[in-house]
């Protein structure tokens, strides 16, 4: 819908706004996993937190969603967007968490699976967190 596409677009960075404007008919499926990613965090944790197991899981959720609905080079050209922002203090624990969800991604499954390996990967200790 275009207000929402509208309202993504506006949030997003400008390393985002070069890859969705070379790429536009991947921001449906971008702004999809967000929304699931930020939903099912909520559903998991009660909060979508930063630095903690909720931000970890949230990383690793959305870069599987992507990897999985529009490919690991897409998924992982627009994460590395997504993380280029100057200053960007959680640059590393970030990356490290994307980097574990696209592997999950490629092994493919429905949201349900893929959530469950995310927080599989929370609870045994395989994602970064810098505030437990």
């Amino acid at each position: 819908d275009y207000h929402t596409a509208k309202s993504f677009w506006k949030k997003s960075s400008s390393y985002e706004k070069t890859f969705l404007s070379m790429h536009p008919w991947l921001i449906d499926d971008i702004e999809r996993g967000a929304s699931q990613a930020t939903k099912e965090t909520i559903r998991r944790f009660g909060v979508n937190g930063r630095n903690d197991p909720s931000d970890a899981f949230r990383h690793c959720y959305f870069s599987a969603l992507l990897t999985r609905d529009i490919g690991y080079s897409n998924a992982r050209f627009f994460m590395e967007a997504h993380e280029l922002i100057a200053g960007n203090p959680d640059f590393q624990m970030d990356m490290h968490n994307n980097s574990k969800g696209f592997r999950i991604g490629l092994t493919g499954g429905d949201d349900q699976t893929l959530s469950n390996t995310c927080f599989a990967a929370v609870k045994s200790g395989a994602l970064m967190v810098t505030n437990p």
